[in-house]
């Protein structure tokens, strides 16, 4: 798939669309990890997504049946739903966008377990014109309880008020794989799966930003 990151993304905002005066249960981050479980584990029943996704069936329904009309999935009553061939080659396109998160437990730097990351790349220096504030506060606003904003540089720095270091900033950016420029967001919730839609969200946001400029 040569498409660009806009239309890449545009994709994801086509199925989670209002329809009819009426907006689905399910978000951006749903049509993501739906695509991204299929194409990791393999064919998956309705009922398995929803427990995946903590989403009731009806909304699956409706997620699959969006997800059919842009011909990026099937469904077989034996293996449940799998990816097309253009449904593979556009979850490979929009995970070379917004790479898979990666879940860690953070217990020197922050104390939490069950934390998620993920990088942005060469994003580093574009957040300066969003703003850290800003960008926490949207990690909070879909459902984080908490978040860092590291910068990877010659060494990764927590960005806030002052940028901080601390050795397992390391850990995080070798566990992601970074390069310099690249951002790293991270999320924690008491609600895992509330910090992992958060995360992938505020993804969707800052690269379609990114994208204008």
């Amino acid at each position: 798939m040569k498409n660009s990151a806009y239309e890449v993304l545009s994709v994801l905002e086509k199925i989670a669309e209002e329809r009819r005066g009426i907006k689905p249960k399910f978000a951006r981050a749903d049509v993501y990890l739906t695509l991204y479980y299929i194409y990791s584990i393999g064919p998956l029943g309705r009922l398995k997504i929803a427990s995946m996704l903590g989403l009731g069936e009806a909304s699956i329904k409706t997620l699959i049946r969006r997800l059919k009309e842009q011909q990026l999935v099937e469904t077989d009553i034996a293996a449940g739903v799998y990816l097309t061939n253009k449904g593979e080659e556009y979850i490979k396109a929009l995970l070379s966008i917004i790479p898979p998160p990666k879940q860690l437990n953070l217990r020197e730097l922050a104390k939490w377990d069950n934390a998620y990351a993920l990088k942005l790349k060469k994003m580093a220096k574009k957040v300066e014109k969003i703003g850290i504030i800003d960008i926490r506060d949207n990690l909070i606003r879909y459902g984080a309880d908490a978040a860092l904003i590291i910068a990877v540089k010659e060494k990764p720095v927590l960005l806030g008020a002052e940028e901080y270091y601390h050795p397992e900033l390391d850990k995080i950016a070798n566990t992601l794989n970074t390069q310099l420029d690249d951002l790293i967001l991270v999320s924690w919730s008491r609600e895992p799966l509330k910090a992992l839609k958060a995360l992938i969200e505020e993804a969707l946001d800052l690269v379609k930003e990114a994208i204008k400029w």
